[in-house]
């Protein structure tokens, strides 16, 4: 059987990576893995503020052993049962099956940092977006989908996102075999990784 194309998608917080992401599962009729779905939960008894105080941005907040069985899993065309994760609760509120294709969509904003993610890529999607950008879409994401107010969303950015983004994210960006812009054109954009699987495909064809 061969195996899926795994394209994995990654970038700053808000920059248009989960948009680009949607929108080539979609065309590819692929699963979409979101690391978003596997933070672990939190329990209850703490309050939003105190939630709000957790630090979001590090590797250490992800269920990742079971994201990467998961991420196996889906390379090697099973099915798997995805968490479904509520940030308005912080914590899993039920699950849903993605069944195994010939590509499979992975995206996080960590997702170039994570070395399983690295090996099974076969397509490396870096989404670039100016930081500022990202966080005014940030500010209104979180309010109107997680009941944030601006002023949490804006302490959480400089102390927690902006120091995983340059400590992390950005320099995964050198390692991507393509960069867009999360202000580009989205149906360009999607077009543009389309592309790149399109030449993958006829490239492994040819080697096969």
């Amino acid at each position: 059987m061969k195996r899926p194309l795994i394209i994995a998608i990654g970038g700053l917080s808000a920059s248009g990576k989960t948009t680009l992401a949607q929108d080539v599962a979609e065309a590819l009729d692929a699963p979409l893995l979101q690391m978003d779905d596997y933070y672990r939960d939190i329990a209850e008894g703490f309050s939003p503020q105190q939630v709000a105080e957790f630090n979001w941005d590090r590797l250490e907040m992800f269920c990742l052993d079971e994201w990467t069985d998961h991420l196996w899993q889906l390379s090697h065309g099973k099915a798997v049962d995805v968490p479904i994760y509520d940030f308005t609760v912080s914590r899993r509120t039920g699950s849903r099956r993605l069944a195994g294709s010939n590509a499979v969509v992975v995206e996080g904003q960590f997702v170039l940092c994570h070395a399983p993610a690295l090996d099974a890529a076969t397509l490396r999607v870096y989404v670039d977006l100016d930081p500022n950008e990202a966080l005014q879409r940030r500010t209104l994401r979180d309010a109107v989908l997680r009941g944030r107010s601006p002023e949490s969303v804006h302490k959480q950015w400089r102390e927690h996102v902006e120091p995983a983004y340059h400590n992390h994210v950005l320099p995964s960006r050198e390692i991507a075999d393509l960069r867009l812009g999360g202000d580009g054109n989205r149906l360009e954009n999607m077009r543009e990784v389309l592309r790149a699987c399109e030449h993958l495909e006829a490239r492994l064809t040819f080697l096969a």
